[in-house]
């Protein structure tokens, strides 16, 4: 099968303030102080021929428990983890929470204004309200694995909406990214000794946004 492109997949976010954004500053300046902010708006370049050779030689490999995906590009090994991912993307998250308990969950989407009874474990954005839908399309539209369904996303999505609302630490954010790359139908090898490689180098850890930048949930 030939490699495609998604058309709507892991986007760009321009976190600009302009005439039309004027109900949505409030967010805009929230997401410009959190933690997530160079991952929604880094712009690299990237070249169909890296990607192609990537997928072509790509195996998944256990190493010391360790998950990783590794490949040659431009004949070169490249490697990836969830801590490369997290470097990439300068997300400061290791300790951070995967998922809510449900319970947890449902109590702070309601008090986020979800509209919708709390009958399964799939969320609709269109159930909430403005600010908070612009949150969650900039989030699923940047940082989630989706490609379709643009209006649902699930309670590992909701944990991390959560978590940047009242500032707990969350690392489901960038994990769908990794766990959907690791579905993929590709060898998969186990080992213990790990291969030396080079590690991206360690960001620098923005601050927290301030309380008066996150929308108000009451």
């Amino acid at each position: 099968m030939a490699l495609t492109f998604a058309d709507t997949h892991n986007m760009i976010a321009y976190l600009t303030k302009f005439d039309a954004s004027a109900g949505f500053n409030q967010i805009i300046n929230f997401l410009n102080r959190s933690s997530i902010k160079y991952a929604l708006t880094v712009n690299p370049n990237i070249y169909d021929s890296c990607i192609k050779q990537f997928w072509t030689s790509v195996s998944m490999k256990k190493v010391n428990d360790v998950t990783r995906l590794q490949a040659l590009v431009d004949k070169k090994r490249v490697i990836i983890t969830e801590a490369t991912i997290r470097d990439a993307l300068r997300l400061d998250d290791a300790e951070g929470i995967d998922c809510l308990p449900n319970e947890e969950i449902f109590t702070e989407l309601a008090r986020m204004g979800y509209e919708k009874p709390f009958t399964k474990l799939t969320f609709y954005k269109a159930f909430f309200l403005s600010q908070w839908k612009f949150l969650i399309h900039t989030i699923l539209q940047c940082m989630s694995a989706k490609r379709t369904s643009w209006n649902e996303f699930s309670s590992s999505m909701a944990s991390a909406v959560i978590c940047l609302s009242t500032g707990k630490g969350c690392s489901g954010v960038e994990t769908p990214l990794y766990e959907g790359a690791a579905k993929v139908n590709v060898n998969v090898v186990s080992a213990t000794i790990d291969e030396p490689y080079i590690p991206s180098p360690t960001p620098s850890t923005q601050p927290p946004p301030s309380s008066q930048d996150i929308p108000s949930t009451s």
